[in-house]
């Protein structure tokens, strides 16, 4: 698993870094999380790439590419959009074995992200 964290770099940049990592890395990089924060406002956005089957087909698509399965945007009053209710991280992607995969809250997304804002003003 890799986690790519942005704050100088976009977030088209973290989402080409997470198709890079996931088709260059000879299958070893399973999955990527994507953090790009920014200020003023404060906002944190979240994404999870993955190998998945694509939104269409053609002749020559492959049967499964990089793409985003998972996306969380917090503001800075930590109110999370998304059309999920968890950020779940396959326990396989980080030690190769299938166990409880990790599972993080709306919630805990939010606490997070209201934390990461608050260590702006100790700067």
């Amino acid at each position: 698993m890799v986690v790519e964290v942005g704050y100088r770099e976009t977030l088209a940049q973290l989402r080409i870094d997470a198709e890079w990592w996931l088709k260059n890395s000879g299958g070893q990089t399973k999955f990527v999380i994507l953090l790009s924060v920014s200020r003023n406002p404060n906002r944190l956005v979240i994404e999870a790439w993955s190998m998945l089957p694509p939104d269409r087909w053609g002749r020559y698509t492959p049967p499964l590419i990089p793409r985003k399965g998972q996306g969380f945007d917090i503001d800075a009053v930590g109110t999370v959009t998304s059309t999920l209710n968890q950020l779940t991280i396959p326990y396989s992607s980080i030690f190769d074995d299938p166990s409880t995969d990790l599972i993080f809250t709306t919630a805990e997304l939010s606490a997070f992200a209201l934390w990461l804002f608050s260590q702006w003003v100790r700067v």
